[in-house]
């Protein structure tokens, strides 16, 4: 199977344009792949991983959250100073539009998700996860802080009730050099960190309700060697939120796969594609057309 890519606008589900990557296989199975990415990086990380799925004969649609990559306004290009966007409108606003598109656009029989840390953590804000054929989230989390062993339990405490909080009020965004890598906008940092000071996460209060309503099977992939980003425990709590979800977590060792590490970052390099197979392989069995859809207890899309 072949694979042909192409950069695409999507519109966010209050018209926010955002940039995107269509990796169309050749043919195809019917399944659509929407990639979402961790915390300010780019899509363009995720484009060996999603080639690849596309040579499996998934149709991959990789992109940015706003404010993020492609996804940053060219008058933002300077600064993200005055640019608004919050951690939850990437799911309920930015996956929303883009499940909307792909649904449309590429009329698939199904569609399953590869989540990346944020892009698996807060999945269950979007209002349409219950729509979902299936998941692999890899080296996703729950981001309180307790969930770490000490002493970074104690760092990770004092940047999310003081550091990550207060500089983005200050300097109007969270400068990449401060934290990420890349600038992220000033109320998706600030909420994110007041979900990293409670013991529900992102799943907490209402919001649980979405988590619990995701019926698809998950996979939850983590690594023994991301002990600063993902430690099991956070996903082994991720995995919980998920509670209505038939899910499976695999705890890998590096080593195991003749791999020196793999990290939180890891697994989508080219360096790491043996494991690739782990997800795509799953993602073929649980999305096969013989299969019965989830059914979902929630009103439709």
């Amino acid at each position: 199977m072949t694979s042909s890519g192409g950069a695409v606008q999507i519109e966010a589900l209050d018209g926010f344009a955002l940039g995107a990557t269509l990796h169309s296989a050749r043919p195809s199975r019917g399944v659509a792949l929407i990639v979402s990415g961790a915390m300010a990086v780019p899509q363009t990380y995720y484009g060996d991983f999603a080639r690849a799925a596309a040579a499996r004969g998934f149709d991959v649609v990789t992109y940015d959250y706003r404010g993020i990559g492609a996804s940053r306004p060219a008058a933002h290009a300077g600064s993200l100073r005055g640019f608004r966007a919050a951690a939850s409108d990437w799911m309920r606003l930015d996956f929303e539009g883009v499940h909307r598109w792909v649904r449309r656009e590429l009329e698939p029989q199904r569609v399953a998700v590869v989540g990346h840390s944020f892009g698996g953590n807060a999945f269950g804000l979007a209002p349409s996860a219950h729509c979902i054929d299936g998941g692999v989230f890899v080296a996703a989390q729950s981001g309180y802080w307790r969930h770490w062993a000490a002493p970074r339990r104690y760092l990770y405490a004092a940047l999310w009730h003081g550091v990550s909080p207060l500089l983005p009020r200050i300097v109007g965004y969270m400068p990449g050099w401060a934290a990420l890598g890349n600038d992220v906008p000033r109320d998706a940092m600030i909420e994110w960190s007041s979900w990293c000071r409670r013991p529900g996460y992102a799943a907490e209060g209402a919001a649980r309700r979405g988590f619990s309503a995701v019926r698809a099977p998950l996979k939850f992939l983590s690594f023994a060697d991301d002990t600063a980003y993902a430690p099991r425990a956070a996903v082994e709590a991720l995995v919980r939120a998920y509670d209505g979800a038939a899910s499976e977590h695999q705890h890998i060792e590096p080593r195991a796969h003749g791999l020196a590490r793999v990290g939180h970052f890891g697994f989508f390099r080219p360096s790491a594609r043996v494991l690739w197979p782990l997800a795509l392989d799953w993602l073929a069995r649980h999305t096969r057309l013989d299969r019965p859809a989830p059914v979902s207890t929630v009103g439709a899309m």
